[in-house]
């Protein structure tokens, strides 16, 4: 990286998540370009698998604190996720910016196909989950949590994504009888028509940096209940006003939530309209007055 940058000589670097940040900020430093480095970090650093042990935790502090103060900007996904992140890595609140994630909405494919064509059959109301299928997401408590929503209103839940915890959550699902009632289909190349087919999208992640998910769904109209993670989801909702809000690993709690958000009445161009707050144009905008 060095020796790119001392060959290229570029006006400008971005580098996201650790430890890539701490590369490239010294390699900015040594390089004696006049170069601009913009750090972004996505992770929500206190709940990361990665510092799991005490003295990888501390190595990836005091490597943050000693290699940060050389990049121009030091920015993360979210408000909460700055916060975090400078307690974290002990510098000043006031060093760390916030830059969202850029979601592209002018990608969506008009009239795609729906992925899941049964799930637009018959009269059930369509729940949507999206996101890899992992610890973090907490797909076993929203299963437990569909399980008690079907007391009292007749739905399916579709989980769009794959990875490690597939078995356990088909074990879990053929446990509570839901064979019928929850699928997981997979990776899906083209998300836009599932949340369009939605009633509600729902997240049950224990923790966050920005979910985009959260925002694709809001651009599509489409109401959203989730977890009050850390970090993003009561951010994108603006504190409730656009969704609601329930505490995480309680699967009452979201089924509840769950049925709260159902019976109540959304205008679907406000959803709309704060999706475009974290559109590509938006975010672009904001990188590009961080490296002016």
């Amino acid at each position: 990286l060095l020796t790119l940058l001392r060959t290229r000589k570029p006006k400008a670097l971005i580098a996201c998540c650790w430890p890539l940040t701490s590369i490239a900020a010294i390699a900015g430093a040594l390089s004696g370009a006049p170069l601009k480095t913009l750090l972004v970090e996505h992770t929500t650093w206190t709940k990361s698998p990665l510092v799991r042990l005490w003295w990888k935790r501390l190595i990836t502090r005091l490597c943050m604190r000693a290699t940060f103060p050389l990049a121009s900007k030091v920015a993360a996904v979210s408000s909460g996720a700055a916060e975090e992140l400078a307690n974290f890595s002990l510098l000043s609140p006031s060093s760390i910016e916030v830059l969202y994630n850029p979601i592209s909405f002018e990608n969506s494919t008009p009239n795609a196909d729906i992925p899941f064509e049964p799930w637009t059959q018959g009269k059930s109301t369509k729940l949507l989950a999206v996101g890899s299928l992992k610890s973090a997401k907490n797909f076993p408590n929203l299963i437990r949590s569909f399980k008690t929503v079907l007391q009292k209103v007749d739905a399916q839940l579709v989980i769009a994504g794959e990875g490690p915890e597939r078995e356990l959550l088909q074990n879990l699902i053929h446990e509570l009888r839901l064979d019928s009632k929850v699928f997981l289909i997979g990776q899906v190349e083209e998300l836009w028509p599932l949340y369009e087919a939605a009633d509600l999208f729902v997240l049950s992640s224990n923790y966050e940096g920005l979910p985009s998910v959260v925002i694709e769904a809001l651009a599509t109209g489409t109401k959203v209940a989730s977890t009050d993670c850390p970090h993003g989801p009561r951010e994108i909702l603006l504190n409730g006003e656009l969704g609601t809000l329930v505490p995480i690993r309680d699967s009452e709690a979201l089924s509840r939530g769950i049925l709260s958000e159902l019976e109540r009445k959304r205008d679907p161009l406000k959803l709309k309209q704060r999706a475009t707050n974290f559109s590509v144009t938006e975010t672009v905008d904001r990188y590009l007055d961080f490296l002016k």
